[in-house]
């Protein structure tokens, strides 16, 4: 407790480069799957790292990586280079926050292109058949692997340590905005190819709500496994069971193969349902239930202890 007592806000723009920084850090275990898939696959770092090969071997060996090697670089980078107690940022293991957070991110999911799909905007032209049993094996671990890995690092590094950060200083509501606009950013990054100035916006819309979204789990849980839970949930419903487009990379290699067409107001256009007003609409009723609903327990604090009672008096 001590420890939590002597933290002190740190300069919002060291947060942002500081978190960046290591958030590529954690990133580049990915070359080891760069390395040991061209090896494997025989196709080129570029190739890898652009996701253009679009095998079951890369799913599988990219998953593998990420698992036992991304998430314990992770782990080291939050411990060791944040330097912020584990205490503070509610990142100590909790198997049922996990849990919960995952099913409900499937059942999100799945909800949002069910919900396409009945008003004719989603379709399925691929079934489980195409691969065999060894593939599906190979596929579906691959993708929970990823998924895993992409979940801890993105949790931690945006809301872990960006809005963690930001709240101290100015309250969840406006850490969770510029928490969501950084978290936005990044993923504007990696699909440059395609960006519009309709796309943008829209990409920072739905990172808004997504942060905000993320960080009401946070808060109401009193644990980042929640929001890594839902985060893990949601990643592997459109990735490795609906095989939908997620965040602007088209997916084939899922149980299912769905493809989204219609209105980009509808289905997210080319970066999929995540930038739609669908999942908008889901993520705000989700907020508040999560916010507003009567429960046992009280919001996880922005401040410090001893902060949070001077403020009382």
């Amino acid at each position: 407790m001590k420890s939590i007592e002597l933290i002190k806000p740190r300069n919002p723009l060291l947060v942002i480069a500081w978190a960046f920084g290591l958030y590529v850090l954690a990133y580049t275990t990915q070359y080891v799957y760069f390395w040991i898939g061209s090896i494997v696959t025989g196709a080129t770092f570029g190739e890898l790292a652009g996701g253009e090969l679009k095998t079951y071997e890369a799913v599988f060996l990219r998953g593998l990586v990420g698992l036992f090697l991304g998430v314990p670089a992770t782990f080291l980078v939050v411990k060791y280079l944040w330097r912020r107690p584990w205490c503070w940022l509610r990142i100590q293991f909790h198997g049922r926050h996990i849990l919960w957070g995952a099913l409900i991110g499937v059942g999100v999911a799945v909800a949002a292109i069910a919900f396409l799909g009945a008003i004719g905007f989603a379709r399925i032209t691929g079934l489980p058949g195409r691969f065999s049993a060894g593939q599906l094996v190979s596929l579906l671990i691959g993708h929970f692997g990823w998924v895993v890995f992409i979940s801890i690092l993105e949790e931690s590094v945006f809301r872990g340590m960006v809005v963690r950060e930001f709240a101290l200083r100015w309250g969840w509501p406006v850490a969770a905005l510029l928490g969501g606009l950084f978290f936005a950013a990044i993923h504007l990054i990696g699909i440059f190819p395609i960006l519009t100035p309709q796309l943008i916006g829209t990409i920072l819309v739905a990172g808004t709500a997504a942060s905000a979204l993320f960080t009401a789990l946070y808060v109401r849980s009193h644990s980042l496994w929640f929001p890594i839970g839902f985060h893990a949930g949601w990643n592997f419903a459109l990735a490795a069971l609906l095989g939908a487009t997620m965040s602007g990379r088209a997916r084939g290699f899922g149980l299912f193969r769905t493809e989204l067409s219609g209105p980009e107001l509808l289905t997210g256009g080319e970066f999929g349902v995540e930038a739609s007003v669908v999942a908008l609409a889901m993520t705000i009723v989700i907020v508040v239930c999560v916010l507003c609903i009567p429960r046992r327990g009280d919001l996880l604090s922005s401040r410090p202890p001893e902060k949070a009672a001077n403020s009382e008096n």
